[in-house]
Protein backbone atom coordinates (compact mmCIF):
# COMPACT_ATOMS: atom_id res chain seq x y z
CA UNK A 1 0.00 0.00 0.00
CA UNK A 2 1.48 3.41 -0.93
CA UNK A 3 2.44 5.65 1.95
CA UNK A 4 0.09 8.57 2.49
CA UNK A 5 1.44 12.08 1.94
CA UNK A 6 2.03 14.09 5.10
CA UNK A 7 -0.15 17.22 4.75
CA UNK A 8 2.72 19.29 6.17
CA UNK A 9 4.57 18.67 2.92
CA UNK A 10 2.18 19.95 0.30
CA UNK A 11 2.84 22.47 -2.44
CA UNK A 12 0.06 24.85 -1.46
CA UNK A 13 1.05 24.95 2.18
CA UNK A 14 4.82 24.94 2.45
CA UNK A 15 6.10 26.40 -0.82
CA UNK A 16 3.46 29.13 -0.79
CA UNK A 17 4.71 30.11 2.67
CA UNK A 18 8.30 30.10 1.42
CA UNK A 19 7.38 32.36 -1.50
CA UNK A 20 5.34 34.77 0.62
CA UNK A 21 8.46 35.71 2.54
CA UNK A 22 10.38 36.59 -0.62
CA UNK A 23 8.09 37.94 -3.36
CA UNK A 24 5.10 40.27 -3.65
CA UNK A 25 1.74 38.56 -2.93
CA UNK A 26 0.58 39.00 -6.55
CA UNK A 27 3.52 36.90 -7.78
CA UNK A 28 3.01 33.87 -5.53
CA UNK A 29 0.37 32.09 -7.65
CA UNK A 30 2.00 32.78 -11.06
CA UNK A 31 5.37 31.54 -9.79
CA UNK A 32 3.85 28.36 -8.34
CA UNK A 33 2.00 27.68 -11.59
CA UNK A 34 5.13 28.19 -13.70
CA UNK A 35 7.27 25.99 -11.47
CA UNK A 36 4.69 23.18 -11.51
CA UNK A 37 4.49 22.99 -15.32
CA UNK A 38 7.35 20.45 -15.72
CA UNK A 39 5.56 18.06 -13.36
CA UNK A 40 2.47 17.58 -15.54
CA UNK A 41 -0.23 15.73 -13.59
CA UNK A 42 2.20 14.60 -10.88
CA UNK A 43 2.40 17.17 -8.09
CA UNK A 44 5.55 17.07 -5.96
CA UNK A 45 5.05 16.12 -2.32
CA UNK A 46 7.01 15.03 0.70
CA UNK A 47 10.13 16.82 1.94
CA UNK A 48 12.39 15.55 -0.85
CA UNK A 49 9.90 16.43 -3.59
CA UNK A 50 9.29 19.94 -2.31
CA UNK A 51 12.99 20.68 -1.85
CA UNK A 52 13.65 19.41 -5.37
CA UNK A 53 11.02 21.79 -6.72
CA UNK A 54 12.23 24.72 -4.58
CA UNK A 55 15.86 24.27 -5.64
CA UNK A 56 14.97 23.62 -9.28
CA UNK A 57 12.01 25.05 -11.22
CA UNK A 58 10.73 27.37 -8.47
CA UNK A 59 14.13 28.97 -7.89
CA UNK A 60 14.55 29.31 -11.66
CA UNK A 61 11.16 31.03 -11.96
CA UNK A 62 11.99 33.45 -9.13
CA UNK A 63 15.42 34.23 -10.63
CA UNK A 64 13.84 34.90 -14.03
CA UNK A 65 11.10 37.20 -12.73
CA UNK A 66 12.94 38.94 -9.88
CA UNK A 67 16.61 38.00 -9.50
CA UNK A 68 19.15 35.42 -8.31
CA UNK A 69 19.42 36.84 -4.79
CA UNK A 70 15.69 36.33 -4.20
CA UNK A 71 15.96 32.83 -5.67
CA UNK A 72 18.69 31.96 -3.16
CA UNK A 73 16.60 33.40 -0.33
CA UNK A 74 13.61 31.31 -1.45
CA UNK A 75 15.66 28.09 -1.34
CA UNK A 76 16.97 28.93 2.13
CA UNK A 77 13.45 29.64 3.39
CA UNK A 78 12.12 26.40 1.89
CA UNK A 79 14.92 24.40 3.49
CA UNK A 80 14.22 25.94 6.90
CA UNK A 81 10.47 25.34 6.58
CA UNK A 82 10.97 21.72 5.55
CA UNK A 83 13.37 21.11 8.44
CA UNK A 84 10.90 22.69 10.87
CA UNK A 85 7.98 20.65 9.50
CA UNK A 86 10.02 17.46 9.91
CA UNK A 87 10.86 18.24 13.52
CA UNK A 88 7.40 19.40 14.59
CA UNK A 89 4.64 16.95 13.69
CA UNK A 90 1.14 17.68 15.03
CA UNK A 91 -0.52 14.58 16.57
CA UNK A 92 -3.54 14.64 14.31
CA UNK A 93 -3.07 16.92 11.30
CA UNK A 94 -6.10 17.82 9.22
CA UNK A 95 -5.38 17.10 5.53
CA UNK A 96 -5.84 19.92 3.05
CA UNK A 97 -8.53 19.47 0.40
CA UNK A 98 -7.48 17.03 -2.30
CA UNK A 99 -6.11 18.43 -5.57
CA UNK A 100 -7.65 15.60 -7.58
CA UNK A 101 -9.13 16.73 -10.86
CA UNK A 102 -11.99 14.25 -10.42
CA UNK A 103 -13.79 16.44 -7.90
CA UNK A 104 -17.39 17.28 -8.65
CA UNK A 105 -18.79 20.78 -8.78
CA UNK A 106 -21.52 21.86 -6.40
CA UNK A 107 -24.49 23.37 -8.14
CA UNK A 108 -24.72 27.17 -7.91
CA UNK A 109 -26.78 28.61 -5.06
CA UNK A 110 -29.08 31.29 -6.55
CA UNK A 111 -29.93 32.77 -3.16
CA UNK A 112 -26.27 33.19 -2.25
CA UNK A 113 -25.37 34.73 -5.60
CA UNK A 114 -28.44 36.91 -6.19
CA UNK A 115 -26.33 40.04 -5.86
CA UNK A 116 -24.13 39.03 -8.78
CA UNK A 117 -24.66 41.04 -11.92
CA UNK A 118 -26.26 39.46 -14.97
CA UNK A 119 -23.26 40.25 -17.16
CA UNK A 120 -20.44 39.20 -14.83
CA UNK A 121 -21.70 36.74 -12.20
CA UNK A 122 -19.30 36.28 -9.29
CA UNK A 123 -19.13 33.91 -6.34
CA UNK A 124 -17.87 34.07 -2.77
CA UNK A 125 -16.90 30.39 -3.05
CA UNK A 126 -14.17 28.75 -5.09
CA UNK A 127 -14.47 29.66 -8.78
CA UNK A 128 -15.47 26.61 -10.80
CA UNK A 129 -13.20 25.94 -13.79
CA UNK A 130 -13.79 23.15 -16.29
CA UNK A 131 -10.65 22.25 -18.26
CA UNK A 132 -10.93 20.33 -21.53
CA UNK A 133 -7.64 18.50 -22.00
CA UNK A 134 -6.13 15.08 -22.58
CA UNK A 135 -4.73 15.01 -19.03
CA UNK A 136 -5.29 16.65 -15.65
CA UNK A 137 -2.09 18.71 -15.49
CA UNK A 138 -3.53 22.18 -16.08
CA UNK A 139 -6.42 21.67 -13.64
CA UNK A 140 -4.03 20.45 -10.96
CA UNK A 141 -1.66 23.39 -11.46
CA UNK A 142 -4.53 25.87 -11.16
CA UNK A 143 -5.68 24.22 -7.93
CA UNK A 144 -2.17 24.25 -6.48
CA UNK A 145 -1.32 27.78 -7.61
CA UNK A 146 -4.50 29.49 -6.36
CA UNK A 147 -5.55 27.18 -3.54
CA UNK A 148 -8.77 25.29 -2.88
CA UNK A 149 -10.48 28.33 -1.35
CA UNK A 150 -10.16 30.27 -4.61
CA UNK A 151 -10.59 27.74 -7.39
CA UNK A 152 -12.16 24.34 -7.98
CA UNK A 153 -10.84 22.91 -11.23
CA UNK A 154 -11.99 19.73 -12.94
CA UNK A 155 -10.57 18.17 -16.10
CA UNK A 156 -12.32 16.07 -18.74
CA UNK A 157 -11.17 14.75 -22.10
CA UNK A 158 -14.16 13.66 -24.20
CA UNK A 159 -16.87 15.44 -26.16
CA UNK A 160 -19.54 13.30 -24.51
CA UNK A 161 -18.31 14.21 -21.03
CA UNK A 162 -18.29 17.91 -21.91
CA UNK A 163 -21.81 17.84 -23.32
CA UNK A 164 -23.08 15.87 -20.33
CA UNK A 165 -21.47 18.23 -17.84
CA UNK A 166 -22.76 21.41 -19.44
CA UNK A 167 -26.22 19.92 -19.95
CA UNK A 168 -26.73 18.14 -16.65
CA UNK A 169 -24.30 19.31 -13.99
CA UNK A 170 -24.32 23.09 -14.11
CA UNK A 171 -22.00 25.45 -15.92
CA UNK A 172 -18.59 26.51 -14.62
CA UNK A 173 -17.51 30.13 -14.42
CA UNK A 174 -14.71 29.36 -16.88
CA UNK A 175 -14.58 26.73 -19.61
CA UNK A 176 -10.93 26.38 -20.60
CA UNK A 177 -9.34 24.32 -23.37
CA UNK A 178 -5.69 23.36 -22.89
CA UNK A 179 -4.16 23.48 -26.39
CA UNK A 180 -0.81 22.35 -24.97
CA UNK A 181 -2.38 19.04 -23.92
CA UNK A 182 -5.32 18.94 -26.30
CA UNK A 183 -7.99 16.23 -26.27
CA UNK A 184 -8.81 13.94 -29.19
CA UNK A 185 -11.70 16.16 -30.33
CA UNK A 186 -12.01 17.86 -33.71
CA UNK A 187 -11.77 21.66 -33.23
CA UNK A 188 -15.10 22.41 -34.93
CA UNK A 189 -16.92 19.83 -32.77
CA UNK A 190 -15.34 21.18 -29.59
CA UNK A 191 -16.23 24.78 -30.45
CA UNK A 192 -19.84 23.76 -31.10
CA UNK A 193 -20.06 21.92 -27.76
CA UNK A 194 -18.63 24.92 -25.91
CA UNK A 195 -21.64 26.99 -26.96
CA UNK A 196 -23.95 24.85 -24.77
CA UNK A 197 -23.29 26.91 -21.66
CA UNK A 198 -24.78 30.30 -20.81
CA UNK A 199 -23.51 33.55 -22.32
CA UNK A 200 -22.05 34.57 -18.96
CA UNK A 201 -19.66 31.60 -18.93
CA UNK A 202 -16.14 32.58 -20.01
CA UNK A 203 -14.85 30.42 -22.87
CA UNK A 204 -11.09 30.46 -23.31
CA UNK A 205 -8.18 28.66 -24.93
CA UNK A 206 -4.84 28.27 -23.15
CA UNK A 207 -2.13 28.21 -25.83
CA UNK A 208 -3.48 30.03 -28.88
CA UNK A 209 0.04 30.15 -30.33
CA UNK A 210 -0.10 26.35 -30.77
CA UNK A 211 -1.63 24.58 -33.81
CA UNK A 212 -4.64 23.21 -31.91
CA UNK A 213 -5.26 26.58 -30.29
CA UNK A 214 -5.15 28.36 -33.64
CA UNK A 215 -7.55 25.78 -35.09
CA UNK A 216 -10.04 26.41 -32.28
CA UNK A 217 -9.95 30.18 -32.76
CA UNK A 218 -10.40 29.73 -36.51
CA UNK A 219 -13.30 27.30 -36.06
CA UNK A 220 -14.96 29.76 -33.67
CA UNK A 221 -14.86 32.55 -36.24
CA UNK A 222 -11.62 34.30 -35.36
CA UNK A 223 -11.69 37.68 -33.67
CA UNK A 224 -15.49 37.87 -33.91
CA UNK A 225 -16.05 34.79 -31.72
CA UNK A 226 -16.80 34.57 -28.01
CA UNK A 227 -13.68 32.42 -27.51
CA UNK A 228 -10.97 34.22 -25.57
CA UNK A 229 -7.41 33.42 -26.66
CA UNK A 230 -4.57 33.18 -24.12
CA UNK A 231 -1.03 33.07 -25.52
CA UNK A 232 1.34 31.26 -23.16
CA UNK A 233 4.13 33.68 -24.09
CA UNK A 234 2.27 36.30 -22.02
CA UNK A 235 2.52 34.11 -18.93
CA UNK A 236 -0.21 32.69 -16.73
CA UNK A 237 -1.14 36.04 -15.13
CA UNK A 238 -4.02 36.82 -17.57
CA UNK A 239 -5.53 33.36 -16.91
CA UNK A 240 -5.27 33.75 -13.14
CA UNK A 241 -6.77 37.24 -13.41
CA UNK A 242 -9.75 35.78 -15.30
CA UNK A 243 -10.38 33.36 -12.46
CA UNK A 244 -9.95 36.02 -9.78
CA UNK A 245 -12.39 38.30 -11.62
CA UNK A 246 -15.20 35.82 -10.95
CA UNK A 247 -14.65 35.72 -7.20
CA UNK A 248 -15.93 38.15 -4.60
CA UNK A 249 -13.79 38.92 -1.58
Amino acid sequence: MPKSVDPAFTVTRLLREALEGVVAPALVSPLLFEALEPYGARLPSGPEGLLEMARGPLAAAVAKRIGPDEADELVQRAERLVAHAQSVRPPAPTPEPSLRSSMTFARPNPARDRDSTALVPTTADAVRVLVVADGAGLALRLDAALGAARVSARSLASLAALRDHLGNHGSPSLLLVDASDFPAIAPDELVAAMQLGPATMIRAVWGTELPYGRSLISAAGGAESNLLGLDRAHGVDPLLDLIRSRRRG
